[in-house]
């Protein structure tokens, strides 16, 4: 089936008015000041990151984690106690920001649904935090068994950076997976035209 064939039956596309589209520029510019917002306060994100990880690790670890600031406590054997530090090298905002650049582009620039754009993003980010925690959870408990010298290096610097690209990586998937599949009434039309084919 030729291009000609395909563009004889497809639907024209309907222009967006000037209120929907300043709609959707104050979307996009409100998702940019969200992160910049977000970013100014990354110690307080970092803090909630920290508390957010104490309340489901605490049991999964042998002598509990308590949450500190920026900083989640665990024991090592032998009672010593270690503070991690989730900076801005390990903080999920670091993840999650691109995928909020890349969303509000969508809304300003494209023909992408906002509804659609803002649930791609919502939900990209939110595997996105989800597994960066997991990533902190691996590191923590990756010590606690071998101890800093090995487990500390193993479980932060190979398999946690590992981790945070495939966070990233899938993260981005989503988002573009959510904005770019067809809806039902785009594959009603394609299936419309491909039925009309002479």
């Amino acid at each position: 089936m030729s291009i000609a064939i395909n563009r004889r039956f497809a639907a024209p596309l309907t222009p967006i008015s000037p209120a929907l589209r300043t709609f959707r520029w104050l979307l996009g510019l409100g998702l940019l000041a969200g992160v910049a917002f977000l970013f100014v306060n990354a110690t307080e994100f970092r803090t909630t990151e920290a508390r957010v990880l104490a309340s489901w690790l605490n049991p999964l670890i042998n002598g509990g984690v308590r949450p500190h600031d920026t900083h989640f406590l665990v024991y090592l054997p032998g009672h010593q106690l270690i503070a991690f530090d989730i900076t801005m090298e390990c903080t999920a905002l670091l993840l999650v920001s691109p995928l909020a650049v890349v969303s509000a582009l969508m809304l300003m620039f494209t023909r992408v649904g906002s509804l659609r754009a803002i649930c791609a993003f919502a939900v990209s980010a939110i595997v996105t935090f989800v597994i960066n925690q997991l990533r902190l959870g691996l590191i923590a408990w990756t010590t606690q068994t071998w101890g800093m010298d090995f487990g500390y290096a193993i479980g932060h610097r190979f398999i946690g950076s590992l981790i945070a690209l495939a966070a990233f990586a899938l993260g981005f998937l989503i988002l573009l997976w959510i904005t770019l599949k067809p809806n039902k009434r785009s594959k009603a039309r394609r299936s419309a035209g491909h039925r009309r084919q002479p």
